[in-house]
């Protein structure tokens, strides 16, 4: 996909150089790289887990090794049926 496609064009008068111009190209860059990354984990309950850490994930059955990602949302789940407690970590690129 193309970075169009995830923003809009716009005109921004407040960019009067080519500096403020690379800038502004370089953190909508960054948005699409985080997009790109993006993802869920489901693992036992963490009470230090907070917003932003970064992760490491190996499982070899998703071909995964040593994978850093950062965490960009923390659901915690209750399954009363077998009284146990996970969090779905929302992901995205380091």
């Amino acid at each position: 996909s193309s970075v169009a496609a995830l923003r809009p064009a716009t005109t921004d008068l407040d960019i009067t150089t080519a500096a403020q111009a690379i800038e502004r190209g370089t953190a909508y860059l960054r948005d699409a790289a985080i997009a790109g990354s993006s993802g869920e984990i489901v693992v036992p309950v963490n009470a230090g887990q907070e917003l932003y850490d970064v992760v490491t994930i190996t499982d070899a059955r998703a071909g995964l090794s040593a994978v850093k990602r950062r965490v960009l949302g923390i659901k915690l789940l209750y399954d009363p049926r077998k009284a146990v407690y996970t969090h779905t970590l929302a992901l995205g690129a380091v």
